[in-house]
């Protein structure tokens, strides 16, 4: 019940703080950081997860820094036996293929709809290549495969993301808590995560295309 009332006034908070500036204009309002700060404080203070049992992300390991780089001959596998890499990578590989395909998809859909919103090409061809780069060094610090996603950018698009300063800002940022701040970052509701990316969420929702498509009888196609 905590994690339930603590999510939705997560998303009253953001979605107030939302309109708030859209009417005052105030584009650089830091509303994410505010209202994320403001909850893990008052949940921090009073306790809730103690009292009312409230998941906060401290409760898995959330380890400090950057692991090093390198490269493992063995593997260990589900069962946790020591696997030859050969071998971990063959099963892996159909796998591979998929998340490649669908990441890929579903950065060039994030590319499309952001240039045509703000009138600005873009090439598929320059995403995968970046990408592809990008998954290269991450493997090597053993991280998790990495693509676009809409709810990633359409929260930086609300937080005012025009250019790669943005991209730019954000890394040193990630590196800033991944060293100093993953003390408060255990602090944080996992409700008030899922609050903030159900919000991103509800910009990819476009009521005008829905109100259209049901006044074309656009459906009568199928028939």
């Amino acid at each position: 019940v905590c994690a339930v009332i603590v999510g939705t006034c997560t998303i009253a908070a953001l979605l107030g703080f939302k309109q708030l500036k859209s009417r005052m204009r105030w584009p650089l309002l830091p509303d994410t950081v505010l209202v994320l700060g403001a909850v893990t404080t008052i949940s921090a203070v009073a306790k809730f997860s103690d009292k009312y049992s409230l998941p906060l992300l401290g409760d898995s390991d959330i380890p400090s820094g950057l692991p090093s780089p390198g490269f493992s001959a063995y593997i260990p596998d589900g069962s946790g036996e020591d696997v030859l890499w050969t071998v971990i990578y063959g099963r892996a590989l159909a796998n591979a293929v998929i998340i490649v395909l669908v990441g890929f998809v579903e950065a060039v859909a994030v590319s499309k709809r952001m240039s045509q919103k703000y009138q600005y090409t873009c090439s598929a061809n320059r995403e995968l290549v970046a990408f592809g780069l990008t998954n290269l060094v991450s493997a090597c610090f053993g991280s998790m495969p990495t693509f676009a996603s809409l709810a990633r950018s359409e929260l930086a698009d609300s937080a005012g993301a025009r250019t790669q300063v943005f991209g730019l800002v954000s890394a040193a940022l990630s590196l800033v808590a991944a060293f100093w701040l993953t003390p408060a970052l255990a602090l944080l509701p996992k409700s008030a995560v899922s609050a903030l990316v159900i919000v991103a969420a509800t910009g990819l929702f476009e009521a005008h295309h829905a109100i259209f498509l049901v006044s074309t009888r656009a459906w009568s196609d199928f028939a």
